[in-house]
């Protein structure tokens, strides 16, 4: 007449509620690092126009500006108001503008793999290619 009372292995309260927190919790991890891996493709897919830009801009300002002294060794000198300043590659692969000497720190454009210029008379031929982008060229006329 009396039903013994026999232990049925099954999930407690607790268990279950650890188990929905850590599901909850792989579920939020997951979507964070989706989130994370999606806004880092979007910054590796970006075109490099807009940087291309604001240094043609900056560089064309420069050269309205100045006048031109010489081009040696992929370096354009030029002489602005008593003042000898140089633009070239820096050896961390970006286009800086510093003084004749090499002094000073003025980065014009980051990730640059190769700098060429060239002088034809009073023609300066500027051919770049940056890192994630195509080859660009720029000719200014002083």
């Amino acid at each position: 007449m009396f039903i013994k009372c026999r232990r049925l292995a099954a999930f407690t309260l607790l268990e279950c509620l650890v188990a929905l927190v850590v599901i909850s919790g792989g579920l939020l991890l997951f979507q964070a690092m989706s989130q994370y891996v999606s806004q880092q493709v979007v910054f590796l897919t970006q075109d490099k126009e807009e940087d291309w830009l604001i240094f043609a801009q900056q560089l064309q300002a420069e050269f309205s500006e100045s006048q031109l002294d010489h081009v040696s060794g992929d370096k354009v000198y030029l002489k602005k108001s008593g003042q000898d300043l140089a633009i070239s590659l820096s050896k961390s692969g970006d286009i800086r503008k510093t003084n004749a000497q090499g002094k000073g720190y003025q980065p014009m454009l980051f990730d640059v793999s190769s700098f060429k210029v060239s002088q034809e008379g009073q023609r300066v031929w500027i051919i770049l290619q940056q890192k994630r982008g195509p080859e660009r060229r720029l000719c200014y006329d002083f």
